[in-house]
This record gives C-alpha cells, sequence and structure tokens, in this order.
C-alpha cells in the first residue's frame, strides 16, 4: 500500500475542495457549494489514484476474481451499513421524539466526545488497517502491533474519560459557553463512549486486517440492538441523558464482542495487560477525586483561558498516574518506540 502518497493526496484533496466550496458560496451557489465541494474531492482522489497506481483497466474478465470481489463488497456494505445506521439512525430518533431542542443538547456532547476519535483516527483506521493487513500471516507481529498500539491508546484515552467524568460543565462552558451548561449531564455518560470509541476503531481495522468483515458487522449489530433498547427507555421516561448512557454502555459491549472474534485468530491480545490497571486506578480516580476536591474547597476560576489551563494540568496529571503505576513496562514500551523510530528515519 502506498500510504504516505495515499495520505498526501487526501490532504490535499480535502483542501482543494474545501477552498473550492467557500468559492462557490462566496459566488452565490448556496447549498450546491456542498456538492460542489464533495464533487472536486471525489475527482481529485480519482485522478491522484489514477496517477500513483499502475494498474489499467484491460477488459478481462475473471469470473473467480469477480466472485471474490463481490463477496468482499458485500460483507464491507453490510459491516459499513451497519455502521452508518449505528452512528446516525439515534440522532434521528432523538429529533423526531424528543424535539430539536434535546437533539441540539445532545449533538453537541456528541461531538465533543467524538472528538478524540476523530483526532485519532489516521492512526487508528488508516495506519493502523494497513499496518495490520500486512502481518497478517505473522500472528505473533499483529499480537505485538496490537498491544503497543492499544498501550498508548488506553492510557492516554483514559484521562480523557476521567476529564470529561469529573468536570463536563467546565469543558462545555469552555467550548459553548455557559448557556449549554444543561447539556453537561449528557457528556459525563458519554466520558466513556469518547475514551474506548477510538480503541473500538483500532480493534475494527484490526478485525478487517484479518479479513474479518462480518465479525465487525456482528459487533455493530449487537452494538446497535443495545442501543435502540436504551434510546427507547431514555424517551420513554423522557430523560435523553440516560441515551448517552447507553451509547457508551453499547460500545462497550461491541468492543468486548470484538475482543471475542479476534481472540480466535491471535494467540494473545494481552488484555489483561492493556486494561485491567488502567481501568482500576481510573475507576479509583473516579470515586476519590471528588472527595479530595471537596476536602481542599478547589474550584476553577471564571476565566476560560485559566480553566482550560487548569483541565490540560489535570489530563497531564491523571495520564502521568496511569503510566508511572508500570514504570518498567512504561519505560520498555516507549524504548520499544523510540527503537522503531529510529529505525524508520
Amino acid at each position: 500500500m502506498q500510504f504516505k502518497k495515499t495520505a498526501l493526496a487526501g490532504s490535499i484533496a480535502s483542501n482543494i475542495s474545501a477552498v473550492g466550496a467557500v468559492i462557490m458560496a462566496y459566488a452565490g451557489f448556496g447549498l450546491w457549494s456542498l456538492v460542489g465541494k464533495e464533487l472536486i474531492k471525489v475527482a481529485l482522489l480519482f485522478f491522484s489514484a489514477r496517477g500513483m497506481s499502475t494498474y489499467r483497466f484491460k477488459r478481462n474478465f475473471n469470473r473467480d476474481t469477480a466472485k471474490k470481489l463481490v463477496s468482499f463488497g458485500m460483507k464491507m456494505l453490510y459491516s459499513k451499513g451497519l455502521e452508518v445506521v449505528c452512528y446516525r439512525a439515534p440522532q434521528f430518533f432523538i429529533g423526531t421524539v424528543a424535539g430539536t431542542t434535546m437533539l441540539g443538547l445532545f449533538s453537541q456532547t456528541y461531538y465533543i466526545a467524538s472528538i478524540p476519535n476523530v483526532v485519532l483516527q489516521p492512526a487508528t483506521s488508516n495506519v493502523a488497517f494497513s499496518t495490520y493487513s500486512k502481518l497478517q500471516k505473522n500472528k505473533d507481529k499483529m499480537s505485538e502491533a496490537f498491544y503497543i498500539t492499544n498501550y498508548f491508546l488506553v492510557r492516554l484515552l483514559l484521562p480523557v474519560m476521567l476529564v470529561f467524568f469529573l468536570y463536563p460543565k467546565d469543558v462545555i462552558g469552555i467550548l459553548y459557553g455557559d448557556k449549554w451548561i444543561e447539556a453537561s449531564s449528557m457528556l459525563g455518560y458519554f466520558a466513556i463512549y469518547a475514551a474506548f470509541r477510538p480503541i473500538f476503531f483500532n480493534a475494527k481495522a484490526f478485525a478487517y486486517g484479518l479479513g474479518r468483515l462480518m465479525e465487525v458487522g456482528i459487533a455493530y449489530l449487537l452494538k446497535l440492538a443495545l442501543l435502540a433498547i436504551g434510546l427507547v427507555i431514555a424517551l420513554s421516561v423522557q430523560k435523553v441523558d440516560l441515551g448517552a448512557m447507553f451509547y457508551s454502555i453499547s460500545l462497550i459491549i461491541g468492543l468486548l464482542t470484538m475482543f471475542h472474534f479476534l481472540k480466535k485468530d491471535v494467540l494473545n491480545l494481552h488484555l489483561r495487560h492493556l486494561f485491567l490497571g488502567p481501568v482500576t486506578i481510573s475507576i479509583a480516580i473516579a470515586l476519590i477525586w471528588p472527595l479530595v476536591t471537596n476536602i481542599t474547597n478547589m474550584h476553577f476560576p471564571e476565566d476560560n483561558m485559566i480553566r482550560f489551563a487548569y483541565l490540560v494540568i489535570l489530563y497531564i496529571l491523571f495520564a502521568a498516574v496511569l503510566l508511572l503505576s508500570e514504570p518498567k513496562r512504561a519505560l520498555a514500551n516507549f524504548g520499544y518506540v523510540r527503537r522503531k523510530v529510529s529505525q524508520e528515519i
């Protein structure tokens, strides 16, 4: 896979199409500027891919190859289709049943909870899929790559969960202003979702690398079923906050389902080393920290920049606690990454 060239082409296409959309909007095309953006992006990606690839259509037809491509396409459609439904349909029902005000509160907190995954997705999905696909015949190497990736993901994302859970009002106030404080309880419920969604996407890339497309679909199907049940309960008791909680619960169940399938292909996923210590420590912090803040009477100032600085300091503190709780393992894994980077350079 020509990943560097593909990433460069995607970046160029995204930026040029965005500029094109702005120009079209300024010229008075209105909503058609969004259509133009997508058309420009697709055209640039097509011609970039054609320039990078040496393959050319030769009008030959191979029935066996066609069957494999159709089979792969149908499985991918099944998996991706469930993914789209899982992430899009719930907000449609919330808006329909609970109204646009609650949908606005819900969608804004959902957006904040999705930020870690948006930031990390190039690594957890694109790079990960390329790496896992290359290593799929070497189970030991795959296990090693999965472990080192998730070691750092878990220890860098659980502090995000703690900040969102312990200080949802401050996060909402900094990003949206105090008029959105009503949505803070939802963000608290979304805290687990924010931390584990990138890990779920990395596990999905791992499964795709092994060719386990149907298993990914099953995980999404189970996740969607639990989310649907949870949303029905939340909307029936008129507490949309619970919908955010069921987002987190269904994601964890989907992730556990994915791990169950992956363990059949890979000898050791190191799940205990990856999750037991950090999750236990995070739960302890979540329980103890409110007592500490009450005893010390710690309150954030009103200035948003200072509040933001406090949250960054707390994130660094929580991350340091998780990393330093296993100093030998942390040093060994940092050393492993340093050696790999040195080899690449």
